[in-house]
Formats: structure tokens, sequence, C-alpha cells
């Protein structure tokens, strides 16, 4: 921007005056009205503005300015299950939407929290969220989500919150089976046994499992008597047939016990693996009717801009405007100038 003091300089040198040339009678008054020395002075000041504005103009073009802003981000996010529907919150949904929120749809193949986790991740950053979801227990797996952004987490409990089946079917006598019922509402999930007389092969859609439970014992004789004992306990319990094998017997449901497991037997620990053993399904996630708490619900926030990307904004396309503005000016001074 030094280069400003160019156009002063070119102002000043185009100011002074002339040579004297001395003619006729003029001659002899010459030495009355010569100055004395020659004052420098600023005209046509307008001119000159507009000459230094022109140079600082081009300075900043070649600088190539720009400046970081904060995208647009709308008016937030609108997040639904659409095959739960907003259930007595579909009314506020809809007001949600109408007054310029974007409605989009958490996937149902994922948690709720994981399906949320993609859509913040996609979503521009401090873009408010609405979500609103039934809060069946068995939609939220996994860890909770962490954001920046400001979320408001609505569950309500949908209207179908009781729910009865069938867990598995084993048969105990040529003529019987067990049954296992699962019922599951709002406030827990329960299972009971109930002894059924039949001979076939299904019991309401439930294929009758008649294989016995093989358990393969390893481990130091203590451990494989303490074993055994609670295998045969647990069996009587639920009727189940449990036969106990050598080491590298056996071709049915197997679990094989590790030395590595032996303190199992005296922590509590060792119940739990062996009700897995025999009750081990893929879930029934869409028969489980508990509500979470909604106080566990809302993802933790926090602080920061919520991954925040910045756009990056080039000046210089309004500099070359302005340029061109004062140019243009510039030469119009001039041309009046030298008319006048």
């Amino acid at each position: 921007m030094a280069g400003v003091m160019i156009p002063v300089i070119v102002h000043l040198w185009n100011d002074r005056r002339g040579k004297v040339l001395r003619i006729g009678s003029v001659a002899l008054l010459a030495g009355s009205s010569r100055r004395a020395a020659w004052s420098p002075r600023l005209t046509q000041l307008l001119l000159l503005f507009l000459r230094c504005l022109l140079v600082i103009a081009l300075a900043l073009l070649l600088a190539g300015p720009f400046y970081m802003r904060a995208p647009k981000i709308g008016k937030g996010w609108v997040l639904v299950d659409e095959s739960a529907g907003g259930g007595p919150y579909q009314e506020y949904i809809d007001r949600r939407i109408r007054a310029g929120r974007e409605l989009k749809v958490l996937d149902p193949g994922v948690s709720y929290w994981e399906g949320f986790r993609r859509l913040d991740s996609m979503a521009p950053g401090q873009l408010e969220f609405d979500v609103i979801t039934p809060g069946l227990l068995g939609r939220f797996k996994g860890m909770r989500p962490v954001t920046g952004r400001w979320v408001g987490w609505t569950i309500y409990t949908p209207e179908d919150s009781l729910s009865e089946w069938v867990e598995a079917a084993w048969r105990v006598a040529p003529d019987s089976i067990m049954v296992l019922r699962g019922k599951s509402q709002v406030t827990g999930t329960e299972f009971r046994r109930e002894r059924v007389a039949s001979r076939a092969s299904t019991f309401e859609g439930v294929v009758v499992d008649t294989a016995a439970v093989e358990v393969v014992v390893e481990g130091n004789r203590q451990e494989q008597d303490y074993l055994r004992a609670a295998l045969k306990a647990l069996g009587e319990y639920t009727g189940r047939r449990v036969r106990v094998v050598s080491s590298g017997v056996g071709s049915g449901h197997v679990i094989r016990w590790r030395p590595e497991w032996s303190e199992a037997a005296w922590d509590g620990r060792l119940p739990v693996v062996l009700g897995r053993l025999l009750f081990e399904r893929e879930g029934r996630a869409d028969k489980d009717r508990r509500v979470i708490d909604e106080v566990q619900v809302r993802p933790v926030r926090v602080a920061g801009d919520g991954g925040i990307v910045r756009e990056r904004v080039d000046l210089r396309p309004v500099l070359w405007g302005i340029v061109f503005a004062l140019f243009f000016l510039e030469r119009i001074l001039v041309f009046r100038r030298g008319k006048a």
C-alpha cells in the first residue's frame, strides 16, 4: 500500500507552474510578479482521493483477501422413526415441519442411538435436533452418543405396550413338552415355565427342541464335580436333558469348561454361564416392551461448535468491482477537467 504515494507525487508534480516567457511590455513587469518561491498545493482533491483509493484497492486485490463465515444451517431437523410414527406427538411434528424444520427418518435397521450418530455426522454444525421416538428399551443399544449440538429428545409409550409370546419349547417326555412363555410390558419382562401335553413338533409357531444339551467338562476334578452338580440341578429345574461328556466327545450343543474359568464357580458367575448355555437365543427385541427412562435417552452434550465447518468466502470478485468503479469515476473526472 506504500504505492498510494505515487498518485500524490504525480499530482504535485503536475501542479508546478510552467516557465515564464517574457514577451513585449509584459517583460517590464516580470520582476514584480515573479514568485519568490514555488509553493506546492493540492488541487482537484476528489480526483486525488479516487486515485489513492484505486491504488489501495489494487493492493488488496493482489493480497487475495477472504473471510470465514458459518454456513447457513436452517431452522433444524426433526428426527423420527417412520415405522413407529409420531404417536401422540404427531401434531407437534407437523407444526415443527410447517415452521420450516426438515424431517429426517432414523435408519430402521439400527438402534436409535446409532441412527442419531449417523445423522449427527451428516448435519451442519450447530443445527438443532428434535428427536421423537418410542421409548422401547430394545431400540437403545450401545453407548449414548456424544454431540456438540442442542438436542431435544422426546420419548413416548407405544399403544401396544403389552407383549406375550413363546420364547422356547422343548420335549421332556414322549407326550409332553415344557413351554417357556415370555411377557413384556412397560415395567419389565418376565418368563414362566408351563408343562403342556403335546406330541406335536411345533407349539404356537415355535419348533419343539428334542436334542439334549451336551457339555464337555475340562479342568481339575474339583471343578468338574462342581460343574456336573450344577448342570444336574439346572436340568431338573428346567426339564431340559443335560448330558455331561468327556473332553473330545459329543456332537450336540457344546460349551467347554476352561481352566481360566475356575473362579466363576466361586464368585457367582457360573449360573449366568449355564443360563446362557441352556436358553441362549437370538433375542426377541421386537417383543420387548420395556420403556427406558427419559433421563437416560438424551445424548451427552459437550462444549464446542458441534463440528461446524466454516465456509471460506473469496473477496476478490468484490474488489474487482470496486477497482473498475473507481477507474470509471477517475476517467470521468479527468474527462470533465480536460473539457473545462
